[in-house]
């Protein structure tokens, strides 16, 4: 929307519009991040609740070999993902977050099959049976793969 803004200087109508579409998409922004602070406030005074956020991260680049010539050692680096749950329970000690470390030699696609057998391996092993969920994402239909996630989420109403 800024590069609209930006390319639409001459254009004054199509840079309004594309300034108003702007100010229009960052109010709701705004009130879906009070409506996730406030979530995640009520549900750490409340028990069998939980609020989860999860996302994928950019891939990381670590170096391979610590003995490589230093020209060579920061051409060659290895590549990892990395996929973050967090538990949005604030506890003394903050937020708690897992993460799925994902090394090159084992690509997974960003598709609703990892997506949906990480968050199966994460509920059943940190969440009890019976809780609440609040689940935030980011709203990337290539990662999320919105119906399989809720498919899932209802089968998991289900049983």
């Amino acid at each position: 929307m800024k590069q609209t803004i930006k390319d639409n200087q001459v254009d004054k109508e199509k840079k309004e519009q594309a300034t108003n579409d702007l100010e229009v998409h960052l109010n709701l922004a705004k009130e879906a991040r009070q409506s996730y602070l406030q979530n995640r406030i009520h549900t750490a005074k409340e028990d069998g609740k939980s609020v989860l956020s999860w996302d994928y991260a950019e891939n990381i680049m670590l170096p391979i070999l610590e003995e490589t010539p230093s020209t060579f050692f920061f051409k060659t680096r290895r590549k990892i993902e990395l996929v973050g749950i967090v538990n949005e329970e604030i506890t003394s000690e903050g937020s708690i977050q897992t993460n799925f470390v994902i090394d090159e030699c084992f690509k997974i696609k960003k598709d609703a099959n990892s997506i949906v057998s990480m968050l199966d391996f994460y509920l059943k092993g940190k969440i009890v049976p019976g809780t609440s969920l609040i689940l935030y994402t980011d709203n990337c239909p290539g990662q999320n793969k919105n119906y399989f996630v809720l498919g899932y989420l209802i089968y998991l109403v289900k049983i």
